[in-house]
């Protein structure tokens, strides 16, 4: 072998420092993709009825955007006189479309956040 031959194949082998760390970071990548998400546990009845409830009306809310005037779960137009639940996030919901989920999951469908309840009795406006 020329010495052209033998730089240009020590120059593909990767030195022992560089594989150790490869390695680290590809381990430290699987360890981040194996820890398991936390998400937060359902709400029970007792923390659903102390959420914030406000029955829609259109007149009250026409300089909002149109997105806002949605229910990010069933994509529907709110309509005059549904009940939607306001988390403290600032998303709303249809009332019967945000129960299921947050029985299940205690965090907001839209942005994930963790939902936080006000043990005060809870008001429909």
């Amino acid at each position: 072998m020329d010495e052209d031959q033998e730089s240009e194949l020590s120059s593909e082998i990767p030195s022992v420092d560089s594989l150790v760390n490869d390695l680290t970071s590809q381990m430290a990548r699987f360890q981040l993709l194996q820890v398991p998400t936390k998400k937060p546990p359902g709400l029970t009845q007792e923390a659903l009825d102390c959420l914030h409830v406000k029955v829609f009306s259109s007149s009250e809310t026409s300089s909002e955007s149109r997105a806002l005037q949605d229910c990010g779960i069933c994509l529907e137009s709110f309509t005059d006189g549904d009940k939607l639940i306001h988390l403290q996030c600032g998303h709303k919901f249809h009332s019967a479309c945000l129960d299921p989920w947050i029985r299940s999951c205690g965090d907001c469908p839209f942005c994930r956040r963790c939902i936080v309840v006000n043990s005060q009795s809870p008001s429909i406006k």
